[in-house]
């Protein structure tokens, strides 16, 4: 959510966490920096943005996300004025007391983990946030589906997703025509290592 609304935004959102830069890292040599604080997005750069995701459980992922203005869909790739209607920015903690540190030393950034604890602002781009005191939200939604990615696969994983829901049989054989296309085939298939 924070890269969407980055590209939406046109703007590079500071770092939340970085305190020290590492000294292992040549960072003036090879240009690098990070954003300490939400500066305009570059006017010679491409509007394109890379999220990673490493967890505990070996699950990983890489993200780059194109905006929409790139494509001339949602709008101009002009940036936009400061808006002119109230916006719901919502913010979330484990307790009370940490929702009051992140609500007075973010004031710029959301923060869209979803915790327990809670607390919002409506702003209209001119007057200072103002947020309300912190309440704990209900009960957290039923999980309907998780993969979990390296190491947790076992044979036959996908075989009751197979038997029960087409979109995902249609998925599978699509996959299997696009590899038989290849210039250099596999001599199995997707499919087939399933059923295996």
């Amino acid at each position: 959510m924070k890269m969407v609304l980055a590209l939406e935004k046109y703007t590079i959102p500071p770092h939340m966490l970085f305190i020290t830069p590492n000294p292992k890292i040549p960072w003036e040599t090879a240009k690098l920096s990070v954003a300490m604080a939400a500066s305009p997005w570059p006017a010679s750069a491409r509007e394109r943005v890379r999220v990673n995701s490493f967890s505990i459980s070996g699950a990983n992922a890489h993200l780059i996300m194109d905006s929409a203005a790139s494509f001339n869909v949602g709008g101009s790739t002009t940036p936009r004025a400061t808006a002119s209607c109230p916006e719901l920015l919502v913010f979330f903690s484990p307790s009370p007391e940490s929702l009051r540190r992140t609500t007075k030393n973010y004031k710029m950034y959301i923060d869209t983990t979803h915790l327990p604890y809670r607390s919002f602002a409506v702003i209209d781009g001119t007057d200072s946030m103002e947020f309300p005191s912190p309440t704990k939200s209900g009960a957290s939604p039923l999980l309907i589906w998780v993969f979990t990615g390296q190491g947790a696969q076992w044979a036959g994983t996908g075989q009751e997703l197979f038997g029960n829901y087409s979109s995902y049989c249609d998925d599978i054989r699509a996959m299997d025509a696009v590899l038989a296309n290849c210039p250099h085939p596999p001599a199995w298939n997707i499919e087939g290592r399933r059923i295996a």
